[in-house]
């Protein structure tokens, strides 16, 4: 009997360090970087309870290019904290109208309280994470 319930001991501790160790290693911040179909749409709106960085882009604007590497490193280093969200304003038209986007790249942070801050325009590597730590403090 006692050998049951010391095997039923060892066997719910290691169940309970198991579902721990799977609860804290589990994320809900997508990894990498997301390009936004153009039959998908994204709310905005909503308090996401994570920081979102979306970058507003197009495939004929020069800067839009010179950025996508910068966009896509901050992703990487960024793993886990941050979801990045890449949109193309020409398959998705409405939704760059309804932020009022007039230049690209605009940088679109969506703090977890669902408050927008925003950057226009090309940033180096070192500018762009500086705005991500800022962002996440």
């Amino acid at each position: 009997m006692k050998k049951l319930l010391g095997l039923t001991l060892i066997l719910l501790v290691a169940l309970a360090a198991g579902l721990t160790s799977c609860k804290s290693s589990q994320s809900n911040i997508p990894v990498g970087v997301y390009e936004l179909p153009a039959d998908e749409n994204f709310d905005v709106d909503a308090a996401p309870g994570h920081l979102v960085i979306i970058d507003f882009n197009a495939t004929w604007c020069g800067p839009c290019r010179q950025f996508t590497p910068v966009f896509e490193q901050a992703s990487r280093t960024f793993e886990g904290k941050v979801q990045f969200v890449s949109v193309d304003v020409d398959k998705h038209p409405e939704l760059a109208a309804k932020l009022q986007i007039s230049s690209i790249p605009a940088i679109l942070f969506i703090n977890p309280d669902g408050q927008k801050d925003w950057h226009i325009g090309l940033m180096t590597q070192a500018q762009f994470d500086q705005a991500i730590n800022d962002a996440l403090k």
